[in-house]
């Protein structure tokens, strides 16, 4: 039986209505989608991280060639 605690009571799911077993799947799916974006937000972080590297070392490279 799911347990979710809200302001530190717990609520056990098999004692849900239909439209609170709605409510409670909405939620699970919403921190799911919250989990994966902030991945991907980490992972283009890093992306622009390498990408000003590539741009500021070429950049460098370019002053010493010319």
């Amino acid at each position: 039986m799911p347990k979710i605690t809200i302001d530190e009571k717990d609520y056990y799911t098999d004692d849900f209505t239909e439209d609170q077993m709605k409510a409670y799947n909405e939620i699970i799916f919403c921190n799911s989608e919250q989990q994966r974006l902030a991945y991907t937000l980490d992972l283009l972080k890093n992306k622009v991280a390498e990408l000003i590297k590539v741009i500021t070392e070429n950049k460098d490279e370019s002053k010493e060639e010319t």
